[in-house]
This record gives C-alpha cells, sequence and structure tokens, in this order.
C-alpha cells in the first residue's frame, strides 16, 4: 500500500492529489490529470485547493492540496477501502501529534541515544572504510614514467568525445568521473614537461572510456536534435551523433 504522506500548507494539514492519485488510481500516465478531472466534480469548492509545483521537467503543474475532509471524499468516490486508507492516515498522524506520557518521554528519549549510538557507529565503520579505500588507491596507482600507448588523459577524452558526440566538457566530466559504471583509472602519469613541477596526472584506458560513453549515449533520450537528457544527469545537454 502506498504510504501517504500528510504535510502542512497555510497551517493545514494537506495530502497531495499527487500521492492520492497513485492510491486511487494507479501509476499510469494519465492517472493524476484523471483525478483532477474527477475532483470537479465531487469538490464544489475544488477551485480553494489548487496549488502549483514542479514536474519531474521543471514545468509548473496543477496539483490539488486536500485537507482531511476533502482527501476521504475523494478516495470514497473511489471505493470504501480506499478512504479507510486515507482516514487510517489521519487518524495515526493524530496519535503521533497526542501529548505523550512522562514514560513514553523518557522511552523516546532512551530509543534517540540508542539511535544516536547506532549512529556514530557506523559513521566510524564508515571513515575506516574509507581509509582503507584510500591506503589501496594509493597502493594501486603507481606512477608511471610515460602514458601507455591505450591510455589516455581527460584532456584528450574531452577531446574526443566531444568530437564524436558533441558531449560539452561538463557531461563528459560527470560521466567519466560520476556515474555509476565508469571504469577506473589506468593510473597516474609523471608530466616530464619542464614547467610541470614534478606533477601527475590521470589516464583512463582508451576501450574502456569509448565502451563507457556508448553505453551512456545509448541510454539517453533525445529530446531535440541537438539535446538530450540521462536519468543520471540534471538537465539538458547537447548530444549529436548519438549513433
Amino acid at each position: 500500500m502506498l504510504n501517504l504522506q500528510v504535510t502542512v500548507k497555510n497551517n493545514t494539514q494537506v495530502m497531495s492529489s499527487i500521492d492520492l492519485a497513485k492510491l486511487c488510481v494507479g501509476n499510469s500516465k494519465d492517472a493524476h490529470s484523471n483525478f483532477m478531472k474527477k475532483a470537479k466534480t465531487v469538490l464544489k469548492d475544488v477551485v480553494n485547493f489548487y496549488d502549483i509545483e514542479k514536474d519531474s521537467m521543471n514545468r509548473d503543474r496543477t496539483i490539488l492540496l486536500l485537507p482531511e475532509r476533502e482527501a476521504c471524499l475523494m478516495a470514497m468516490s473511489y471505493s470504501y477501502e480506499l478512504q479507510a486508507c486515507v482516514y487510517d492516515e489521519w487518524q495515526k498522524l493524530k496519535e503521533e501529534q497526542a501529548p505523550k506520557t512522562q514514560l513514553e518521554v523518557l522511552a523516546g528519549v532512551a530509543n534517540g541515544l540508542v539511535l544516536h549510538e547506532k549512529k556514530l557507529s557506523a559513521l566510524e565503520n564508515q571513515v575506516d572504510t574509507q581509509q582503507q579505500m584510500i591506503e589501496d588507491l594509493k597502493e594501486s596507482y603507481s606512477i608511471l614514467p610515460s602514458k601507455p600507448a591505450n591510455a589516455e588523459s581527460i584532456t584528450y577524452i574531452r577531446d574526443r568525445i566531444n568530437k564524436k558526440h558533441g558531449l560539452p566538457k561538463r557531461i563528459i566530466n560527470e560521466v567519466l568521473y560520476s556515474i555509476h559504471y565508469s571504469p577506473k583509472p589506468a593510473g597516474q602519469v609523471r608530466n616530464t614537461n619542464e614547467n610541470a613541477s614534478n606533477s601527475t596526472y590521470t589516464v583512463w584506458n582508451t576501450s574502456e572510456v569509448t565502451k563507457l560513453f556508448a553505453r551512456f549515449v545509448s541510454e539517453c533520450q533525445q529530446v531535440t536534435a541537438t539535446q538530450a537528457v540521462h536519468p543520471a544527469i540534471d538537465g539538458r545537454f547537447k548530444l549529436i551523433n548519438k549513433i
């Protein structure tokens, strides 16, 4: 069963038509629009509950923020079982907000301390794990005296992928460094330029980078002839020559 959320708008507890539509109609593309149409016939003063929110494409869309009575009426217009779900959610909230006895307060404090200790322990374990990962990385990345023939630096990757797919520098960086299936660097190379101050730079295996961006591009959805979106990237970005 959907976990209905009760929020507060203008000092009134309300449920969103987004959640109610999923509960009453389902997850179909037209679920919310169908719910909104029905609300106009079930609720005489429906205009009093209109609100605006951003959708997944950052566009404004009209929703309803319904108080308890109106939310129950809408659910009842579909079935008594759904009305019971909405009613039960509100009763649960009221019980949570009811004044607590001294014993309940003490129990809550004790539980809070236990949770705090667990979080501290988990954080300590996370720090230990990260320190070990850093040590492992230090061991695995031996500094190479020169760049291997089958490897390339970020500068060459940006240039090559941009020429092939038109992807901007920001997107290439995000895919290479952040996407969950990006390959590990092939190593660190000593910069032999006399002005480099003995610095190093990172290189990646060329074939692995090619496979990475081939997969990324295949997962992109073309929005216009030159603009695309990807589930792991915020907003639109330039993409040409997808195939």
